[in-house]
């Protein structure tokens, strides 16, 4: 259903830009299930103008056909492009399910209960087998998307996790504390708090390959569950999130159908660059008069720095990926700027002893050759150590490590590498 809802959207998008009353007709066109779910995964630019030209029940009867955790994310979306048409959407849904979104809102973003959906099935520790299955069809569920049954005691606590097909095997008559004196290891249940970090859930299902996890308030009560595929979107998007900031520009914007907003995120990482890149260049003009005696200079100043470089952003990606996984604490990152140390020392003497033959055999100067050898070595261990203080340094002040720390690598990388090679250049060999 999903590849599918995807695929809708991809074509959707396509003909937007080329044919936008289209665009609009087959968005009328489509039912309400299906339509909650392509306002779901459109760009804000698309869902905007959608607004625009879709009536309101329409978009109202969509909202209510989604999950709960699925309408809250719509929810917010719309709240952010046009704060009163969301308020109006929100007062035309069934009471029910404006209390489960605003319920779902109240979380923050990094909180699981914010991932949660509100749906699930649950039977009460005194039913029997039979009693559950009579009543199964009342429940307000999608039973395509549930394995899972929660047995609950009589104050909404979690005493047990059935597979659903479990119960085409038990007797029918069973209550279902009576199943198991004793019950069984792999039917205890997996469980959440829902003010806990997300990242908690994301290692409960990697831990006990979970294909749901129920979540419980502050009294022990089951409000909730995160599903698989709500995981897996959160990594997806973390992920992607990541990757984007790495390189400089914004996971949002350039997932944007509009050029212009896509442009305007590049063009300010750019010109953050530029600026970082001048200061670099500000420090080789300081020994411009080197260069200029000393051709081979401006001939391995580019080894140098990119060296350095691609040193640095090896360590900054093992670095953030760690951190995104949460293998990394207060309690190991020492031992991580530790490794990143061993590791570039290492790399540098290898490389130094490298570079150093080839500039001899380039330009016949031992000085020169051993100018260069100190200048990847101190180029190769600055970029090592940075590449994994830097992520540290910005998640122990609570900002995405991914952000930014690419340019503050390579503006430390080229400044390092053309000052040390150059440095030594003029009080040596000049």
């Amino acid at each position: 259903m999903q590849t599918n809802i995807n695929n809708l959207v991809k074509e959707l998008e396509l003909i937007k830009n080329s044919n936008e009353k289209l665009f609009f007709t087959k968005l009328r066109e489509l039912e309400a299930a299906e339509l909650g779910a392509v306002l779901l995964e459109l760009s804000d630019s698309s869902l905007e103008d959608s607004l625009d030209v879709l009536k309101n029940e329409k978009i109202s009867n969509a909202i209510g056909e989604l999950e709960s955790d699925d309408a809250t994310d719509l929810m917010q979306t719309l709240e952010d492009i046009d704060p009163e048409k969301a308020q109006l959407l929100l007062n035309q849904l069934d009471l029910k399910d404006q209390i489960e979104i605003n319920t779902l809102k109240q979380y923050e973003d990094n909180q699981a209960g914010a991932y949660m959906q509100k749906e699930l099935l649950k039977a009460n520790h005194n039913d029997t087998v039979e009693e559950f299955i009579n009543r199964i069809k009342s429940f307000d569920i999608d039973l395509d998307t549930v394995t899972q049954l929660y047995i609950v005691n009589n104050q909404n606590s979690i005493e047990m996790t059935l597979p659903i097909t479990k119960l085409l095997i038990l007797d029918s008559s069973v209550k279902f504390k009576n199943i198991w004196t004793k019950i069984p290891e792999e039917y205890i249940p997996k469980h959440i708090l829902d003010s806990s970090d997300v990242q908690e859930a994301l290692r409960l299902f990697e831990e006990y390959d979970l294909s749901s996890l129920p979540v419980i308030d502050s009294e022990n009560s089951i409000v909730g569950r995160i599903t698989y595929d709500d995981i897996y979107d959160l990594i997806e998007e973390k992920a992607t999130k990541d990757i984007y900031n790495l390189a400089g520009v914004n996971d949002e914007a350039e997932e944007d159908t509009n050029l212009f907003r896509t442009i305007k995120t590049r063009f300010n990482w750019l010109f953050i660059n530029l600026i970082t890149s001048i200061l670099a260049s500000l420090g080789i003009a300081l020994f411009s008069d080197a260069i200029t005696e000393i051709v081979a200079l401006a001939i391995l100043m580019p080894i140098i720095a990119s060296m350095g470089g691609n040193s640095g952003t090896q360590s900054l990606a093992v670095t953030v990926r760690k951190i995104a996984l949460g293998d990394i604490d207060k309690n190991n990152a020492y031992a991580t700027l530790k490794k990143e140390f061993l590791i570039s020392l290492t790399n540098s003497i290898l490389f130094a002893i490298i570079l150093g033959t080839i500039t001899y055999l380039w330009f016949h100067s031992i000085g020169l050759s051993i100018i260069v050898c100190i200048a990847i070595i101190a180029n190769l261990i600055v970029a090592g150590i940075f590449g994994a203080l830097i992520p540290l340094l910005l998640k122990s002040i609570k900002i995405d490590p991914a952000i930014g720390s690419t340019v503050v690598l390579t503006t430390i990388t080229d400044v390092v590498g053309f000052m040390s090679f150059l440095g030594l250049a003029k009080a040596f060999i000049l």
